[in-house]
C-alpha cells in the first residue's frame, strides 16, 4: 500500500528530528507479525513490519513503505554527505595551498628584509671604517713624502 502524504511527512520528520537514525542499521529483518505495534516512522499500526537493529540495542519497526522511504532518504543523505566531504576536502586543499604560497611569500619577504638590513649594516660598517681611517689620518697629521 502506498504511503499517504501525511505518512511520508511523518517519516521525513522522524528522520530530520533524529527519531530515526540517518545511518544504516547493522541488521534488517522483515515479516508478518500482527502484533499491532506502531511504526517507528509514521506511528500507525502495522501487520507486516521491518525490524532495523543497531549495535546500541536500538530497534526500529517500520512499514514496508516507511522502510523504503527511510532507506531512500538515508541513501540520499549519505550521497550528499560524501559530496559535502568532497567539497570540504577541496576547499581545505585550496586553503592549504594558499597558506603555503603565503608562507613562502612571507618567508621571501622576511629574507629580503634580512638582506636589506644586512646591506645597511655593511654600508654603515664601511662608512665607520672610512671615518676611522680619516680620523687616524687626521691624528697623524699631514704626511710628507721623502
Amino acid at each position: 500500500m502506498p504511503l499517504s502524504q501525511e505518512q511520508r511527512q511523518r517519516i521525513l520528520d522522524a528522520i530530520s528530528s533524529g527519531r530515526l537514525p540517518a545511518i544504516p542499521p547493522q541488521k534488517m529483518y522483515g515479516g508478518y507479525v500482527g502484533s499491532g505495534r506502531a511504526c517507528s516512522g509514521c506511528d500507525q499500526e502495522m501487520e507486516i513490519e521491518y525490524e532495523a537493529h543497531y549495535d546500541n540495542d536500538r530497534t526500529y519497526y517500520l512499514h514496508l513503505g516507511c522502510a523504503a522511504l527511510w532507506e531512500m532518504v538515508r541513501h540520499q543523505h549519505s550521497e550528499s554527505a560524501v559530496e559535502d566531504a568532497r567539497t570540504i576536502r577541496d576547499k581545505s586543499r585550496a586553503i592549504h595551498e594558499a597558506a603555503g604560497r603565503n608562507a613562502k611569500e612571507k618567508w621571501l619577504r622576511d629574507q629580503a628584509d634580512v638582506l636589506a638590513q644586512e646591506s645597511e649594516v655593511a654600508a654603515l660598517e664601511r662608512l665607520v671604517d672610512e671615518l676611522r681611517e680619516k680620523a687616524r689620518q687626521a691624528k697623524r697629521g699631514p704626511q710628507t713624502e721623502k
